[in-house]
């Protein structure tokens, strides 16, 4: 069977969750504290992981469109 793909919905699944619940946390809490900064660190942490595949996934889509022996 394979469990990659329903993992992988999983996993993006409280990625989001998690986003959502940091973004809810920064707006309805008071800015200090714990909580604001875990939010905070959140938020960035996917940013960058976002910027970074995108960065990935340019770069290989730009070396595999290059590849002319390919077509």
């Amino acid at each position: 069977m394979d469990y990659t793909r329903p993992l992988g919905v999983l996993v993006a699944l409280g990625v989001a969750l998690g986003v959502v619940g940091s973004l809810v946390s920064l707006v309805t809490g008071s800015l200090g504290g714990f909580r604001t900064a875990a939010a905070v660190v959140t938020i960035a942490l996917v940013v960058v992981s976002v910027a970074a595949m995108v960065v990935v996934g340019t770069r290989g889509s730009a070396e595999w469109l290059e590849n002319s022996g390919y077509w």
